[in-house]
């Protein structure tokens, strides 16, 4: 990708991204508002719920670089495959801070960091992990849960919240999953 990068070609980037890696095209938007919903609930600054809409946006930008075929595979994916699929967040960064919005670069680098320290792209556990990327991580995976999948069938709204809650201190920061627990089904609901 070629030329400058400024916010405003990053979000039409991501706007074109999500129909084509997703059966819907609004996965970027319901996270950035569950992600603004959860960060309202957890206190978080004004500027850190700004950072959390806005990586909601972007979060994903980074599959630009994933091939294709990959992103639009119909079934599970192979392992070689997925390693390419784990290189999105750290790309996502990378776009976001050649478009001079470094804090929002570190936080998308670490969205799909673990709680236990087995996620990825640097293995951060517990409270290194940016707030705003566990944050973006409960947020992007309840919006995943929601919608169907090669591999399964979406769940409803309560499965999953159950699958979070089995997550937290796993996978999720466990003091986040509680307060999101804690968010009315309609804070959270799919607009789609």
């Amino acid at each position: 990708m070629g030329g400058s990068l400024d916010l405003a070609r990053l979000l039409e980037l991501a706007r074109w991204l999500d129909p084509q890696i997703s059966a819907d095209a609004e996965h970027s938007t319901r996270v950035s508002r569950v992600a603004l919903a959860l960060a309202d609930t957890a206190g978080l600054s004004g500027r850190e719920a700004a950072l959390a809409t806005l990586g909601g946006l972007l979060h994903d930008v980074g599959k630009v670089a994933v091939p294709m075929p990959i992103l639009a595979k119909p079934g599970p994916l192979d392992d070689l495959e997925f390693e390419q699929v784990k290189r999105h967040p750290a790309a996502s960064g990378a776009l976001v801070v050649r478009a001079h919005m470094g804090d929002l670069g570190t936080i998308l680098r670490h969205h799909h960091e673990r709680w236990d320290g087995l996620g990825y792209p640097d293995g951060l556990a517990g409270t290194r992990i940016p707030l705003v990327s566990r944050v973006l991580s409960i947020a992007d995976a309840y919006d995943a849960m929601l919608a169907d999948r090669p591999y399964r069938e979406a769940l409803d709204a309560v499965e999953a919240r159950r699958e979070l809650e089995l997550g937290a201190g796993s996978q999720f920061d466990p003091n986040l999953v509680e307060l999101f627990l804690g968010l009315r089904t309609s804070q959270l609901r799919r607009v789609a």
